[in-house]
This record gives C-alpha cells, structure tokens and sequence, in this order.
C-alpha cells in the first residue's frame, strides 16, 4: 500500500468514526494546578480506575488518555455535554477518594470549560501523540511506552496485549465500592482488573487511534518530533514543559547564531542567551528550570524574566 493509499485509509477511518461514535474532544485540566491529587502509585492506579467507570456512566469512549500528578488528559468520542459530564463525575470521586485518605484537596480549578474539538484528521493526530507524550515529558525515568498510567503503552504494542486480571464484575463486594463509592454497579462486561486497576486495555479504544496513522513508523516519527506544534498545543491548556531537555538542547542549537554554534551553550554571549531563553519560553513552553539547565541563567533572573504562575 503506497503513501496515499494509507492516507486515504486514515481518512477513511476518522471520517466513519465521526458518523459512527460521534465528535471527537481533548478533555483536560491545567498542567499549572498547584494541587497535587496523584502522590502515591495507589492513587494513581485510582485514578486510572476513575477514568473508566466515568467514561462508562457519561457513556462516551477513551481513545488515548494520561493520568498526571496534578493533571489530566483525555482524547473522549462522544458529545460535548457527556465528555465534560465525564470529567465532572472523576472530579467528584477523586475528591471523595482523598477525603477517604484524610487528604482534603481543593479540586475547584479540576475542570475543563473549554475543551478542544478535533475536526480533522491532523488535529487528531496532533492530540493524541500530545496526551501519550505527556508522562514521557514529566519523567526522564520513562518512555513514551512504559509510562504506565495512561495509553501510550498500547499503541503500536505489537507484543501480545491479551487481556489479564479478572473481570472487573467478578471483584469482590468490599473492591467494588472501594472503586465506585458506591454501594452497586454494574461495570462494562468487558472491564478487566489487575494490578490493583482497571486495566487500560480493556477500555481504551487503542485501536480506533492507531487506525488514525499510516503505520507504525509513521505514529513514532510524530512522538518524537514535531515539538513546536505541541509547543502551541500545550499554550492552549495551560501545560508545563512538553518537550525533553534532550528535544530543546536540539532546539537551543538551531535558534544559536551561526558563528556561535561551537560554543558551549553555558559560554554564549549573555544576549544570546537572553534572547533564547525568550524564543524557548514564549515559542516552546519551556519552565523556568529547564531554560536554566540548558543556557546555565540564574532562575532569579528567569522568575523575574517570566513570573511563575502562582
């Protein structure tokens, strides 16, 4: 199959499941939040858990999700009313889950007013190698198929992703409402549990977004390249750094004057330096820690340069 032929495949597949499942939404809530709801790895396998029984009762379907520290992001297929419907219900049990844990956290900024419609087939692209990217980012200590509280290990996973635990149906009374908060329900019959979580495999459609890539090379090219187009994406929601310090040294090379490139970065002019960290704030979305690692900048001239957000 020739490059247009797959393009026409892709095409093909997001104009059907436009008819089929409905819009498509990027759901989130701000990178900038101060509140940390995600400490411990049982909270965060909470909070996986949380991501599919509310993608149940508002009755929309998962295409790519990441649980964060203090954020989420989730690409949902479904009606505007019911994606927002969806967070609103994960707000509500996440803060009933802390208050269970003697943690009361205020989750009043968890929202999302504006959630981000995708309408075309490079938006979508675009949003859901944003989300499988974001625990890579966040953490040098993973890539963007290990992390493991969302769906970047699922795609493009040719090893065998047969579903494992037990049915999530078949847990015990006492695990059920420590899940739901709930005294009954019903779980979709094909939820799976294991590792103390609602597997991601057994309720992301991985599959509908994979079909959105000519192939696999195709999704990895888009994983690990393309930095400025999730530069604009995450100056939209209010995100942190969404590019490595491996991605911006490349970055910083190419933005340094020809007749400086052979300097180290840490010995540049201290204009230069001024006017990179500028480009890398304001046209990469870089903290104040990062243009310091890379430039070697006192962060108190960065915070003045660029106040942190309180």
């Amino acid at each position: 199959m020739n490059y247009y032929d797959k393009e026409k495949r892709c095409q093909d597949a997001f104009d059907q499941a436009l008819k089929e499942v409905g819009p498509f939404w990027h759901v989130y809530t701000p990178g900038s939040s101060q509140v940390c709801i995600n400490e411990t790895a049982e909270d965060f396998r909470f909070s996986v858990s949380n991501v599919a029984i509310c993608a149940a009762e508002a009755g929309v379907v998962v295409v790519s999700f990441q649980v964060m520290g203090n954020h989420l992001h989730i690409i949902l297929c479904g009606s505007k009313e019911r994606c927002l419907l969806m967070l609103e219900l994960y707000r509500y049990r996440m803060m009933k889950y802390l208050r269970s844990k003697g943690r009361l956290a205020d989750l009043d900024a968890f929202r999302c007013d504006d959630p981000i419609p995708i309408t075309t087939l490079d938006a979508v692209r675009n949003e859901i190698v944003y989300v499988n990217r974001n625990g890579y980012v966040a953490d040098p200590n993973v890539t963007p198929f290990s992390y493991p509280w969302g769906s970047g290990m699922l795609y493009f996973n040719y090893l065998p992703l047969e579903p494992y635990g037990i049915l999530a149906n078949h847990l015990p009374y006492k695990e059920k409402r420590h899940l739901t908060f709930r005294s009954a329900f019903t779980f979709p019959n094909h939820y799976r549990y294991g590792d103390g979580m609602i597997l991601p495999i057994s309720f992301v459609n991985f599959e509908l977004g994979q079909s959105f890539f000519r192939d696999a090379h195709h999704y990895i090219s888009m994983l690990m390249k393309n930095q400025e187009s999730y530069s604009e994406l995450a100056k939209r929601m209010g995100d942190k750094a969404v590019v490595t310090d491996e991605e911006m040294f490349a970055v910083v090379r190419s933005l340094v004057r020809p007749e400086c490139r052979d300097l180290s970065f840490s010995i540049l002019p201290h204009s230069d330096k001024l006017s990179i960290a500028q480009k890398l704030h304001f046209d990469y979305h870089a903290s104040n820690q990062q243009i310091r690692r890379l430039l070697k900048l006192d962060i108190a001239l960065l915070n003045e340069m660029f106040p942190p957000k309180l």
